[in-house]
């Protein structure tokens, strides 16, 4: 086969405009890394789900990003696989419910600190992740990291009202991101004058654990 035929064949299996039929039988190519990438191809017909989760590690951790992914192919992933690569991938899936992260975070300590970003995450998990971070060192990698995940519980609607306001008083740089997302998720303060706002949210500081 001719590179531009083989190149051709890649380009084929990570559009998602290529038709579902197509997709399907490259599920079987000896190429993994054709497999790797009708793996991650949202157009890929759920009835080869079965034969991508049992493939290399590449192939499921392409298969952990699809956003049509689905059960019980979910729970297979997390059950039968202990890489950490995976584990981000899945951890990011807009398809994972609170169930899934609950799992995930049963299995693997570091797990709540990747779900800060999923709106989905439960409440519990976002109160550990947050207590992970509060215990990062303050070198300037690890304070680096800590801003990162700073950013994700302010961009986060789930993120618990006394939590956002532990960041208000700690990253005073964001401030007026916390105030925003706070008006727009929680209805009580819709309209409320940054006054009003920081009064609240400097009454809510107080142990969460």
């Amino acid at each position: 086969m001719e590179q531009s035929d083989v190149s051709d064949i890649y380009k084929q299996a990570r559009d998602p405009q290529t038709e579902g039929k197509a997709l399907a039988m490259m599920a079987f190519s000896d190429d993994v890394n054709i497999r790797e990438s009708i793996a991650g191809n949202p157009s890929t017909p759920p009835l080869v789900f079965d034969i991508l989760a049992k493939d290399a590690i590449e192939v499921k951790r392409a298969l952990a990003t699809n956003i049509h992914l689905v059960e019980p192919y979910i729970s297979q992933l997390i059950l039968q696989n202990d890489d950490p690569y995976l584990v981000f991938a899945l951890a990011k899936n807009p398809v994972l419910e609170a169930e899934h992260m609950e799992s995930i975070s049963k299995k693997f300590s570091y797990a709540p600190a990747l779900f800060i970003s999923n709106h989905n995450c439960p409440e519990d998990i976002l109160r550990t992740a947050y207590a992970s971070m509060e215990k990062e060192g303050a070198d300037a990698i690890e304070m680096s990291k800590k801003i990162e995940m700073c950013k994700e519980f302010i961009n986060n609607p789930s993120t618990p009202l006394n939590i956002l306001a532990k960041l208000f008083l700690s990253y005073p740089m964001y401030k007026d991101r916390i105030l925003e997302n706070i008006r727009f998720n929680y209805p009580m303060f819709e309209g409320a004058s940054d006054k009003m706002l920081i009064t609240s949210l400097t009454r809510q500081v107080t142990p969460i654990y």
